[in-house]
């Protein structure tokens, strides 16, 4: 993710995500980042917590890849 790729290693020009609302961090992505609004809709209808997302369970862990990819 861009925030972490800029702030770690200095590579490419911003941490800030496409949609120039926040630094691109997992949980912007995850939660947040309005551009991903309608897939993040697709694989969590109801509202889910990061933690679930990133530790939760086997079928969140797969709902997780599935958005990721």
């Amino acid at each position: 993710l861009r925030s972490h790729m800029y702030t770690k290693f200095k590579i490419g020009n911003s941490a800030m995500c496409t949609c120039g609302q926040a630094h691109q961090t997992a949980e912007h992505i995850l939660q947040d980042c309005p551009e991903y609004d309608t897939l993040r809709q697709t694989h969590w209808p109801n509202e889910t917590t990061l933690d679930i997302k990133l530790h939760g369970p086997l079928c969140e862990l797969q709902k997780t890849v599935k958005f990721i990819q």
